[in-house]
């Protein structure tokens, strides 16, 4: 079902991306259900069937998977934009965010991934230790150079734990397989 319609996004790009403000500005945030735990929040251009939606990932806009463990916490995850044209993370999955908080009771943690983290803490001429890569995680989400990682901060979300060899992407060498955790409220 199509949960909402976002028509007050402004952004702004240069000369020949005046469509993606008018695409982003008419999306709609369908739920797919993956299985009794798991929901999928996909942003689509308006009037994409869910039909479509379901069967053609290449069309979602950007998605965020929801999920209810078996000792009922709450976890988001996987924000993604697909379309990387249309901007970042944090703005173009905020209201995929905003739909998944609403739906599940608080608290709710969101695990994020930290892509890029090994060539910043390369270039900040770092040698670590597992202890000094935990540092490092922290401080590369507190400098909001993570771009999963500010959707969570933007929205509330606490820095509760860092986690190793979690991520299990196509990116996970770009982190050493690191993850954070955030608290959201």
């Amino acid at each position: 079902p199509v949960l909402h319609r976002y028509s007050a996004w402004t952004r702004s790009f240069f000369a020949s991306s005046t469509d993606h403000t008018t695409l982003l500005g008419q999306a709609e945030i369908h739920k797919l259900r993956l299985d009794d735990r798991t929901t999928q929040y996909v942003l689509a251009p308006r009037g994409t069937e869910p039909a479509i939606v379901k069967s053609v990932p290449q069309l979602h806009l950007a998605r965020l998977t929801a999920t209810r463990t078996a000792d009922d916490a709450h976890i988001v995850k996987d924000a993604k934009v697909v379309q990387r044209t249309l901007g970042s993370t944090a703005h173009v999955c905020q209201p995929l965010l905003q739909a998944a908080v609403a739906d599940h009771p608080a608290p709710i943690l969101a695990h994020s991934t930290l892509h890029g983290l090994s060539q910043w803490a390369a270039a900040q001429a770092h040698e670590c230790d597992a202890t000094r890569w935990e540092e490092l995680a922290r401080l590369f989400v507190a400098q909001e150079a993570g771009d999963e990682s500010v959707l969570y901060t933007k929205n509330g979300g606490v820095l509760e734990s860092i986690l190793p060899d979690q991520d299990k992407s196509e990116f996970a060498d770009t982190c050493r397989g690191t993850m954070a955790v955030f608290r959201l409220e």
